[in-house]
């Protein structure tokens, strides 16, 4: 009836990715710009050349942040490939993810992204972080997974160390996340579990959990009846520098869909994420791993709604592994900041 329909393109983009079908669903996920939320996804209109995925040496390719800061963390692991093409890659940002990204392989220029104005550097060609996956033709056998491919800086690594010295099995939690998106209440319920459903994880024998909560859900520590964390970290989290230096000295994250899983999964750290129902179609359907992150586990809602369900099974199973000496899969390899991330994945030339 109406094939340009861009609202029903990118619903079915996201069915598609959802279900694994991601050759047609990156194809259908580029109907966003055309779309009411094509501000949400990127603010600004650019009047250079869109980027195909051919070589480029000798010219300069702004590669610009879009959506969220988790899509950020998930997407960046492209960036080496895209430099490997030639040139010199600009990578548009927010502020708060600076520090992270300063030395990350693959990126030879930062710039501050704003809602305001685009950025003021010279480019010649331009593209979105996620139209990455779309241009290298990426299928669910050829995700460029090895992780770690985001590390923390060493030196702030011994300031939380001594921060986080003791025994015991340290957990962090995150419980609530950053709206996002148009309606950002329902963004927040829809990505918020709280904090008194983790209760049943305190009384797991030998387990420390301690807080990575950023933001107004941080206030919820003070208003439980029983303390069950050990303090909230979140409170003295500068930046994402800080948030990776005491991901790096814990044993394990446990957090519902947040930036926070993003950087431990990209941490190559073992990461829980806790999902609604409806999660969002990068967790796939029906599965209790996950092909970005090697090292995530998903734990479900079987009904919606039902987190305290959901986490008694985390409870039952975070018992089960402390109670066997916590064997957990480690990051592979030494946690070197110069080490590149490597993967076999061409570009695949896209029409403009």
């Amino acid at each position: 009836i109406k094939p340009e329909y861009a609202q029903a393109h990118w619903n079915r983009s996201l069915v598609l990715l959802l279900k694994g079908r991601f050759e047609e669903g990156w194809r259908e996920y580029r109907w966003r710009r055309e779309t009411n939320l094509a501000t949400f996804a990127y603010p600004h209109k650019l009047d250079k050349p869109l980027w195909d995925g051919r070589p480029f040496p000798g010219k300069r390719l702004l590669v610009h942040y879009e959506q969220g800061l988790g899509d950020n963390l998930q997407f960046v692991r492209y960036l080496p490939m895209v430099k490997r093409l030639g040139g010199t890659v600009i990578f548009e940002t927010p502020r708060s993810m600076y520090g992270l990204l300063r030395s990350f392989d693959g990126i030879d220029e930062l710039v501050e992204t704003s809602p305001d104005a685009p950025p003021e550097v010279e480019f010649d060609f331009y593209t979105s972080l996620m139209d990455l996956p779309c241009i290298f033709g990426t299928t669910l056998d050829n995700i460029p997974a090895k992780v770690p491919y985001i590390h923390a800086d060493c030196a702030k690594v011994e300031q939380w160390r001594d921060r986080l010295a003791g025994d015991g099995f340290k957990v962090g939690l995150v419980w609530g996340g950053r709206p996002t998106g148009p309606n950002e209440v329902l963004s927040l319920q829809h990505r918020s579990c709280d904090l008194e459903h983790f209760a049943v994880l305190a009384d797991v024998p030998g387990v420390v959990l301690y807080g990575l909560q950023k933001g107004p859900p941080a206030a919820q520590v003070d208003q439980l009846p029983r303390r069950i964390i050990a303090g909230n970290l979140g409170d003295r989290f500068e930046d994402f520098t800080d948030t990776a230096a005491a991901i790096e000295n814990l044993d394990m994250v446990i957090s519902i869909d947040t930036s926070v899983a993003h950087l431990a999964g990209a941490m190559g750290k073992p990461v829980w994420l806790l999902l609604k129902t409806d999660a969002d179609w990068r967790w796939l359907l029906d599965r209790t791993d996950n092909p970005w992150y090697p090292t995530m586990r998903l734990f479900r809602q079987r009904k919606a709604g039902d987190w305290p369900e959901v986490l008694e099974r985390v409870a039952a199973e975070l018992n089960q592994l402390v109670g066997t000496g916590g064997s957990l899969t480690r990051n592979p390899g030494p946690a070197s900041p110069n080490r590149p991330n490597t993967h076999d994945l061409e570009p695949v030339t896209q029409p403009h």
